[in-house]
């Protein structure tokens, strides 16, 4: 089947299951057509964008025919090579090689156009506090650093490579990884990269909806594990 069969193979699902919940609790089955409308427009991140997301989640819970069914809504919609690299590349330093592979298998592999990020002109340390923008080494960070200085150094290449050496990539990268541990229900990274995404001037309208495109993966549970990283404090 095509990409766009794919496509509208996955639509003519969710409305049979729609229409199916619908016999039973009717308003259950319009709630969540309103909230998949909203995942579907453009908004405070642009309806490629929010598509890009979900296709992110879909891959990373398994759900193959959904991620690219999203995939290719997203292309629809105007996303390109870029924003797919970008999300590829955010995926390894994440997740490793299986679940970067199967989204590089959906998206059809990725384009090698372009000029080849640099690398940083910093040390790791200095690299990690200017990034996070604190005056110490999260723990998490200074362990690796003192036990396993070969895997702190090649972190910091992938790090940078990932989120940092392509200043107009960094939010969409950040906002990849807010969505995918909403959908995986990590709240501590999400709080971790809401914080980065933030200072690559991601705005909270953003952050919501990033949660929110994870929640036609994983239902409501994504949005309070999300709010809950996005805002801490209540």
């Amino acid at each position: 089947m095509s990409a766009a069969g794919d496509s509208v193979s996955g639509q003519s699902r969710t409305d049979d299951l729609l229409f199916e919940i619908s016999r039973i609790a009717p308003e259950v089955a319009a709630g969540y057509e309103q909230i998949r409308e909203v995942i579907a427009e453009d908004g405070a991140l642009s309806a490629g964008w929010k598509a890009l997301l979900v296709s992110v989640c879909a891959t990373a819970r398994g759900y193959g025919e959904m991620a690219r069914a999203e995939l290719e809504r997203g292309r629809a919609a105007g996303i390109g090579d870029r924003e797919v690299g970008v999300a590829a590349v955010a995926l390894l330093l994440a997740r490793g090689e299986e679940l970067t592979g199967r989204f590089v298998d959906i998206a059809g592999g990725l384009s090698g156009s372009g000029s080849a990020r640099p690398a940083s002109d910093l040390d790791a340390e200095a690299y990690f506090l200017s990034y996070l923008g604190v005056s110490s080494l999260p723990a998490r960070m200074a362990i690796m650093s003192e036990r396993v200085p070969e895997v702190f150094a090649g972190y910091h290449r992938m790090h940078h490579g990932a989120l940092a050496a392509d200043p107009g990539a960094t939010k969409l990268g950040e906002l990849v990884l807010v969505a995918l541990n909403a959908a995986e229900l990590q709240r501590e990274f999400v709080r971790i990269h809401a914080a980065t995404a933030r200072k690559a001037s991601a705005t909270d309208d953003e952050l919501v909806e990033a949660i929110v495109c994870a929640i036609r993966v994983v239902g409501v549970a994504a949005w309070a594990a999300g709010a809950e990283g996005l805002f801490p404090d209540g």
